[in-house]
């Protein structure tokens, strides 16, 4: 599952375990908008995170 966000502290690495509501994912692969697997993702920076066991709430 695939759910986009935006990163607001820090950074997010594959294997980051995120909380989202009531769902939960550990990054498998992140995507950045031009669709290309990306290593890591940075302050303000749009991302779509595979790994999601539910997706969150829109």
């Amino acid at each position: 599952n695939l759910a986009t966000i935006l990163v607001q502290r820090g950074e997010l690495k594959k294997g980051t375990i995120l909380l989202a509501g009531q769902s939960v994912a550990r990054v498998r692969a992140l995507y950045n908008e031009r669709g290309i697997q990306i290593e890591q993702a940075t302050l303000s920076m749009p991302v779509q995170v595979s790994g999601w066991k539910t997706l969150p709430a829109a």
